[in-house]
Formats: C-alpha cells, structure tokens, sequence
C-alpha cells in the first residue's frame, strides 16, 4: 500500500469500518467503537499492521470503492469524514443513536423526513432563519400557551413545523 493509500486507508477507516471488522487493541472507548487511526504516518503504518488479515482485506476494498467514486462524491464523503472528526465523543454517540432510530423507522416515515429535510435545505438563510426563530418562540411557551395557540390556528403542531423533534 502506497502512503497516499495508508493515509486514506486511516481517515476512511473511523467510518467506514463496521465494528465488527475495526481493530479490537487498543481497547474501545466509551462509545464501544476503537479509536481513530493515529495521525502520524509511522503509528498509522503500525496501525495498519495491527489488523488481521481480514480487516485489512475489508479497509482495502473500502478504499477502492472510495477511488471508484467521481470526484465530486469523493470530496462530499472526505468533508463530511472531516466534520465528524471535528465532533466531540458524545456528539458522536448522539448521531449514532438518532441514525440508529432513523433506520428503524416505516420507509414512508423516512422518506418524510428525508423530503422534509430536503426541503429545508433548499429555502433560503432568510426563510431558515426565520423558521428556527419561530420555533424557538413556540418552545420557550409553556404547555397551556402551546395548547392556547393549536386550538386557536386549528393546528395541532408548532408554526412552521409539525410537532415532532
């Protein structure tokens, strides 16, 4: 494996890798899931060392699926690799968890949220903006206000939204 291969064979092997197929030593941390390949070349080269032959089977296949993708996909995969780098442990423990019960959901319930989200992106700064303020205003209400203003709109969910977190 080139250096070039070995560096990414480490940033893609955080995510990419389930559980299962990560290396067992050093010993999981709190989130159960092993640490991040270190970041110096010689330790990522140890690293990589370190894996059964199995695993790194799998860390490879992964990086050529990684290159097979077209440059623009690849460059979406390595920022989002990036801002979860950048989140804390518990942060990523969180998204792990509310994943876990995105995918447990009906398919049409997730195809809801997934428009839903779609077209959030798609407004404008403006828009959003405004929306997130709203929202903040309807959860600072107490439960009697928040029921006040359903009964009083006809609308059993918050302004703008649909009542659901």
């Amino acid at each position: 494996m080139t250096r070039r291969e070995l560096l990414w064979a480490g940033v893609l092997g955080l995510l990419l890798l389930p559980r299962g197929v990560r290396a067992q030593d050093p010993a999981p941390g709190p989130s159960g899931a092993a640490p991040a390949p270190p970041a110096d070349s010689s330790a990522r080269a140890e690293w990589f060392r370190s894996l059964t032959p199995e695993q790194r089977d799998e860390l490879r296949r992964r990086f050529r699926r990684f290159r097979a993708l077209p440059p623009e996909q690849q460059q979406g995969l390595s920022q989002r690799l990036r801002r979860w780098n950048r989140l804390t442990p518990e942060q990523r423990e969180r998204a792990r968890l509310r994943w876990q019960g995105f995918r447990k959901l009906p398919p049409d319930e997730r195809q809801r949220i997934l428009r839903n989200e779609r077209h959030w992106r798609d407004l404008p700064p403006k828009e959003r903006r405004r929306m997130r303020q709203r929202f903040e205003r309807w959860r600072k209400l107490s439960p009697d206000e928040r029921q006040r203003l359903r009964r009083r709109s006809g609308r059993s969910a918050p302004p703008g939204g649909n009542g659901r977190r």
